[in-house]
């Protein structure tokens, strides 16, 4: 059987959350027969690029995809554009891809996606539909659909809660079927 890593990134408006937020949903993928390394991250922007250059793929063996949730979905997407050769793909649960934009609708999240940024944050809307797995709620109050282009909202997956924080531990059966089938365990 292939061995497939997953990178996670964890929400948390950039400079919240921590590795634990995950457990559930990290246990739901390693039951699936994934191997999970929920990654500490740095909390500032300038420093996440430094890290994310520098980042070790040599402990992973086999396929590696990376996951991230609500705003790890932005951290997910820079570090996979940035990896992408090294990358077989990338899993969103309902991610974060315009910060700055979000922060200007959504003025609860200002202040600290202002902490995180040093500057405006570079454009994350191309979007491959091979190797990009997208889920979305479908009442999202913290990441609404203006924040998404039409392609990236046509291959989306509405699967499991309807809700942002539902989402965000998504162990459903739904959820599983559609990673298994775009994220094969065998050749």
């Amino acid at each position: 059987m292939l061995k497939i890593n997953i990178i996670s990134f964890h929400g948390g408006c950039f400079i919240g959350g921590n590795v634990n937020w995950d457990k559930k949903q990290n246990s739901f993928l390693e039951k699936c027969g994934y191997k999970v390394d929920q990654v500490a991250f740095p909390k500032r922007h300038s420093k996440f690029l430094k890290w994310m250059r520098e980042f070790d793929f040599t402990k992973y063996d086999g396929k590696i995809y990376i996951l991230g949730r609500s705003s790890g979905g932005y951290l997910a997407k820079i570090f996979y554009e940035y990896h992408n050769r090294k990358c077989q793909g990338v899993i969103y649960l309902c991610p974060v891809f315009n910060p700055c934009f979000r922060a200007e609708i959504k003025p609860k999240f200002k202040t600290k996606t202002d902490l995180f940024f040093d500057h405006p944050p570079k454009s994350t809307e191309n979007w491959d539909h091979e190797r990009e797995i997208l889920f979305l709620a479908k009442d999202d109050q913290n990441v609404p659909n203006e924040l998404f282009t039409d392609d990236q909202l046509k291959s989306a997956y509405h699967v499991g809660p309807s809700s942002h924080i539902g989402m965000l531990s998504c162990t459903s059966d739904g959820f599983r079927n559609i990673l298994m089938e775009r994220v094969k365990l065998k050749d």
